[in-house]
């Protein structure tokens, strides 16, 4: 009996014109209804498919070179990265040789002008390991890269300018070593080879052999030669720049007081006179009358003057 229902579909047009219904059995109604939710399913779970039988594979081929691309992309950003660690490095470097040639820092302002801005709050709304995260991150660090370029060259020229402008600074600066060996000692706290108590050493100790050659490390004057019972024979010459070497320890000084020098000139001979516990050379820096670490204005190759 229940085959027998039937069903009325009322058809309300938006106009005045008459009402319609469409009707028929029940069972017939419901077929369709069935038959169209089939359909729709079909078209849901298949439609991938349908699109790659149509598109020729296309759309696979898109997503494998995205998978590429994101790759590639977050391969380029580490190596921006590591571009960018290395400029820090370079940047360290340009700052000591500005403090070295006087120049005052770029001020931080300086260097952070340009850096920043809309693409970083552009990228907060986006996913971390989306491409266009990756490639957003990319433009930054290279627009950084690149401003913190132009930075370093402007500050390079300046130095260079600095130092032509006293073509003579460098010759007094005791950037060298004074004698070839292996340093036996360092500058600072240690424990005194004599009486084992924990004392400054003023100095750096370079070993050498008996009665090799002892340099002067910058232009400068003579101004003290003798024999002192710590430094025994010694040496000490006035850069006429604040800074002062002091040699000591040596067997024999081949040198006047008073006489001018340049940087490279014999002042001595390697011994262990004074309080030595054997032959090498005792080699003080002063700046300003404060003792200060030699190393420090060595040249990065520690190079022995020719």
């Amino acid at each position: 009996m229940s085959l027998r229902r039937r069903f009325t579909l009322v058809l309300i047009p938006h106009s005045h014109s008459n009402v319609k219904e469409l009707g028929g059995p029940l069972i017939v109604g419901c077929g369709l209804l069935l038959t169209f939710v089939f359909i729709l399913g079909i078209w849901s779970i298949g439609s991938t498919y349908v699109v790659s039988f149509f598109d020729g594979g296309k759309l696979a081929n898109l997503e494998r070179e995205n998978i590429q691309l994101t790759s590639r992309l977050q391969a380029l950003n580490h190596l921006s990265e590591s571009f960018q660690d290395k400029m820090e490095a370079l940047i360290l470097r340009e700052q000591e040789t500005r403090t070295i040639v006087g120049l005052p820092d770029i001020h931080p302002d300086i260097r952070q002008l340009g850096v920043g801005g809309s693409e970083e709050v552009t990228m907060l709304s986006e996913e971390s390991d989306s491409p266009s995260f990756v490639a957003n991150q990319i433009h930054n660090n290279l627009d950084r890269l690149l401003h913190e370029v132009q930075l370093e060259q402007a500050s390079l020229r300046a130095i260079k300018e600095k130092a032509m402008q006293d073509k003579d600074y460098w010759r007094h600066i005791p950037a060298v070593r004074p004698v070839q060996g292996p340093t036996s000692s360092l500058f600072g706290m240690r424990d005194d080879p004599f009486t084992g108590l924990r004392r400054m050493h003023a100095g750096l100790d370079i070993a050498a052999r008996r009665g090799e050659k002892v340099r002067a490390t910058a232009d400068g004057r003579v101004i003290h030669t003798g024999v002192d019972a710590n430094y025994g024979r010694f040496v000490e010459i006035d850069h006429e720049n604040g800074y002062r070497t002091r040699y000591g320890h040596l067997s024999a000084i081949t040198i006047k007081r008073y006489t001018r020098l340049k940087r490279g000139d014999i002042i001595g001979l390697v011994g262990n006179t004074g309080r030595a516990s054997g032959y090498h050379l005792h080699y003080e820096v002063y700046r300003n009358d404060r003792v200060i670490d030699p190393t420090s204005y060595f040249f990065p190759e520690q190079r022995v003057v020719d």
